[in-house]
């Protein structure tokens, strides 16, 4: 999404710092997590996701914020630690892929090539199959939100809501607080997303 104006490219880069630095809070498991998940696996998956990316450093930041932002809305939501921070990591995996096979990187291409790619690398990390089959659900719908049982998973909707908070805010919401408001309630879906986005794009 194009940056337009100098305000616009000023609040993106405090939100992407904001983000950048949740990210570094890897142990930040909140009290309703269901699993934990040892530095060493967690750093193994982000060396991965950037391994693969290799020189699109735009891909590595936007993922690292997505991250970020995800680790703090499940200090307040829960869930499965795993599954978010993986969610997370590799939800965007599927465009380098996407962009050789169809000429695009438009969400449903990368809805069909990133879940192979994430299950292979996390198959080689070990990662539980139960939590590599969820992993890979997420990122087959993180565009297109179409497969009822996988949304309304508290992962999902974390993942969701982290990359809309990166996405969004590089563009504008709205002209006035009320359209901003109703926009927010309709775009995202945690009770700690929104009010991080009320926070974000209201308040700031």
């Amino acid at each position: 999404m194009r940056v337009s104006t100098i305000s616009d490219i000023k609040r993106f880069s405090i939100y992407m710092l904001i983000a950048t630095l949740l990210s570094l809070c890897v142990g930040c498991a909140g009290p309703a997590s269901r699993e934990q998940i040892s530095q060493d696996l967690n750093d193994k998956l982000i060396e991965e996701m950037k391994s693969y990316f290799g020189d699109k450093q735009g891909l590595i930041d936007h993922t690292m914020a997505v991250y970020g932002y995800a680790n703090q809305l499940h200090k307040m939501e829960g869930g499965d630690l795993l599954v978010v921070k993986a969610g997370a990591l590799y939800h965007d995996i599927g465009i380098p892929e996407a962009r050789r096979v169809h000429g695009s990187s438009a969400g449903k291409y990368q809805e069909i090539e990133g879940p192979p790619i994430a299950r292979r690398i996390l198959t080689q990390l070990e990662v539980p199959p139960e939590s590599v089959d969820h992993i890979c659900r997420i990122i087959a719908n993180h565009h297109t939100a179409h497969h009822g049982p996988t949304v309304n998973t508290i992962e999902f909707q974390i993942v969701w809501d982290a990359d809309g908070l990166v996405n969004h805010a590089r563009r504008k919401l709205g002209t006035s607080e009320e359209e901003i408001s109703k926009k927010i309630e309709q775009l995202f879906r945690t009770p700690t997303g929104k009010k991080m986005a009320r926070e974000m794009f209201i308040n700031n």
